[in-house]
């Protein structure tokens, strides 16, 4: 894999102001207190209806609490999912560097693996030069119409955060085998499947064997 930088495209420093700027950050929060808030308000109402039948419930920690616990629980999912500070951080940096990582890659051979359920297809390419990578994600599906993966891969990226701009390639096609979605096990021991792509430590025919593809001796 060779890697080099070129600036940020519009749309790349627009996608990735979009982490940071006061808009959709303020969006968010607005989201999270009305969130947590009809929670609150609907618990309220509800234990204080109930309250006629059964005074105890006319204490106030009984809506408190389980709001409280909401709250807890949708800011460390946003959390999880915005990557919370420290990747705020990240962002603003290559925001203020603006640049783009850009990795070619040399393809000799891949491994197209059926979509499963609404996750996207997944494949794993051999490279020239940097062993087994795989890619996955809802975004292949476009990619896969269009010849994905082809002889030389470009990926982008933002270089601190690793925000994934995307891949592009050279027209061509390269030796492929196509098979169905993994199975449970399968998809157990070669998973999570939470990164665009990653370089992978098995070599090719070891992973053709873990798929099934080539027998085993």
């Amino acid at each position: 894999m060779s890697s080099t930088c070129e600036p940020l495209r519009k749309k790349e420093k627009q996608e990735l102001e979009g982490y940071v700027g006061w808009v959709p950050v303020a969006g968010r929060a607005a989201l999270f207190v009305l969130a947590v808030g009809g929670v609150a308000l609907f618990l309220r109402f509800a234990f204080g209806a109930a309250s006629a039948a059964n005074p105890a419930l006319a204490n106030p920690a009984w809506w408190i609490v389980p709001s409280v616990a909401v709250g807890a629980f949708l800011f460390k999912r946003a959390r999880d999912w915005t990557g919370g500070k420290d990747l705020r951080e990240k962002i603003s940096q290559d925001l203020e560097r603006g640049e783009a990582a850009v990795h070619t890659l040399h393809v000799l051979e891949g491994i197209l693996i059926e979509e499963q359920e609404d996750e996207g297809p997944l494949v794993f390419v051999q490279t020239e030069l940097s062993g087994v990578i795989r890619f996955a994600g809802q975004y292949l599906d476009r990619e896969v119409r269009r010849g994905f993966p082809w002889p030389q891969i470009t990926i982008r990226e933002a270089p601190a955060s690793r925000i994934f701009f995307g891949v592009r390639g050279t027209e061509g096609e390269v030796p492929l085998i196509e098979r169905g979605p993994l199975t449970r096990m399968e998809a157990a021991t070669l998973g999570p499947f939470d990164e665009e792509y990653l370089r992978l430590q098995s070599d090719f025919e070891t992973l053709k064997k873990t798929l099934g593809l080539q027998k085993e001796g």
